[in-house]
């Protein structure tokens, strides 16, 4: 895992706005540091765990009906569509 930074929102934001915060650093990120092999493309999806072994994507329909404070309080987990689809292969 390679940290993006840091995003403030509201705990009862939902992932769709927290969304816009995260594709504004992705943005930044990616205007400073063109040179790092870490890349976070278009296509990302935020991350939930039922415990530290089991991992599933939130759709991007449904980030609308769930708030920032259910998935966490502090580390926020991303994975980039492309590497989605190299794992499923």
């Amino acid at each position: 895992a390679d940290p993006l930074g840091i995003v403030l929102v509201e705990a009862d934001a939902s992932l769709s706005q927290v969304r816009q915060h995260v594709d504004r650093l992705r943005q930044e990120f990616s205007d400073t540091c063109q040179r790092r092999s870490f890349k976070l493309d278009n296509d990302w999806l935020f991350l939930d765990s039922t415990n530290t072994n089991r991992f599933f994507r939130i759709d991007k329909q449904l980030e609308s009906l769930r708030q920032i404070s259910e998935l966490s309080t502090e580390d926020l987990y991303l994975v980039s569509g492309d590497s989605v689809s190299t794992a499923e292969n």
